[in-house]
């Protein structure tokens, strides 16, 4: 099987990190906090490619995380590599982005020969005192499963009434708390859950999970898409001013 060259995009929120990889080898990265590095995200693939001497043709495909994220960050990047998609029919694979927070925890919790907790679930901000989250159990130390008894799996909340579900759902359980809504509302997950709650030092899932997800779909033939949708979780609401 030849090995693909491929580009993996982690701009679901502020940060930007475009990364390109041959296989499992990461050749390149670039990371930039600024807010406005989404519309550098052409330049930078340009300059990412000319440094290792590979032109967009090279590229076999492009993976990016769909989110949940940040509504402008997801908008911004997805439709600009919908466009390179659609200019050089490069296929596209998206990466739902708490199933990867989810998984990379649970590889970084094995890699740091931590206690294994029962329930790991992942929150990422979705502003306005609300998360999105997924909720898990720990089956081993590869696997995890979205736990069907707490309805949703995956969605969003206020976060005073996502804790106070869990709470009443799994009283006593070790739980894990992951991604940059845990880290925003830590306090309040602190003062619910004391001692039953730990919390990951991972704010979201990096390009190189992504990279890892994705390489895994392109060996297999899964989920090639020629146009990718943000994974928003929720619709945006917009004020319209009177007399605008």
């Amino acid at each position: 099987m030849k090995i693909p060259n491929f580009i993996a995009i982690q701009g679901s929120y502020t940060q930007l990190e475009l990364a390109l990889f041959r296989g499992k080898s990461k050749l390149e990265t670039i990371k930039e906090n600024n807010k406005k590095a989404s519309s550098l995200l052409i330049p930078y693939i340009k300059q990412i490619l000319e440094k290792n001497s590979l032109k967009i043709s090279d590229i076999n495909f492009i993976c990016a995380d769909q989110g949940p994220g940040a509504f402008t960050s997801l908008r911004v990047t997805i439709s600009i590599i919908n466009g390179i998609s659609f200019s050089n029919k490069i296929p596209l694979i998206g990466i739902d982005g708490l199933d990867a927070m989810s998984q990379e925890t649970l590889s970084d919790v094995m890699l740091k020969n931590q206690e294994i907790p029962e329930i790991l679930i992942s929150l990422l901000n979705a502003y306005n005192n609300e998360v999105y989250f997924s909720v898990n159990k720990i089956i081993d130390k590869q696997n995890l499963k979205l736990i069907k008894e707490f309805n949703p799996t995956k969605g969003y909340k206020k976060i005073d009434l996502f804790l106070t579900e869990i709470k009443e759902k799994f009283d006593n359980k070790k739980i894990m708390f992951t991604g940059n809504g845990s880290h925003l509302h830590k306090d309040l997950i602190e003062k619910a859950f004391k001692d039953q709650a730990e919390i990951s030092s991972l704010q979201i899932c990096s390009v190189d999970q992504i990279a890892k997800m994705a390489l895994e779909k392109w060996n297999k033939k899964e989920d090639l898409n020629s146009k990718l949708y943000p994974l928003y979780l929720k619709s945006q609401k917009f004020a319209i001013r009177k007399g605008s």
